[in-house]
């Protein structure tokens, strides 16, 4: 979180979100696969939930960014009630697929979730330094 306030301030959101987002999925992959010792289970879970948190903190700041002022409320909202019924989801699948397939693929998809956010996260207009109504004019000539 501390990491996702200074960089925040100096570094552009998307970009901290990208960084996140990649750092998060190669560590999801090397956690899942490369998890032979107590030390490399503790060095890749630190890694992977560095970026989780980075990430989280940071979408948690540029969700109130990207919403029209008529509706952040409610896109906010939207957006944080999609991840929660994820969360929600999420650990009985989890549990189906390791039954089924081990542990690997678990952090395989979660990479693929992961890169499928990053890619999202490429169509969004960057909000460092910019006013709201700036931001909404952005995606408007987006949307044109």
């Amino acid at each position: 979180a501390v990491a996702a306030t200074v960089l925040g301030r100096y570094v552009n959101r998307r970009t901290v979100i990208g960084i996140a987002l990649l750092g998060a999925a190669l560590s999801a992959i090397a956690f899942g696969t490369l998890f032979g010792t107590l030390t490399l289970v503790l060095i890749f879970g630190s890694v992977l939930q560095f970026f989780m948190i980075l990430l989280s903190t940071t979408l948690y700041a540029w969700y109130p960014e990207v919403f029209p002022t008529r509706i952040r409320a409610f896109g906010v909202g939207a957006a944080k009630s999609v991840g929660t019924l994820g969360a929600v989801i999420m650990p009985p699948v989890a549990g189906a697929i390791f039954d089924a397939a081990g542990l690997v693929p678990i952090f395989v998809m979660i990479s693929v979730f992961l890169a499928i956010a990053f890619i999202a996260s490429r169509t969004m207009p960057e909000t460092r330094g910019r006013s709201l109504e700036e931001v909404n004019e952005l995606k408007g000539e987006a949307m044109s």
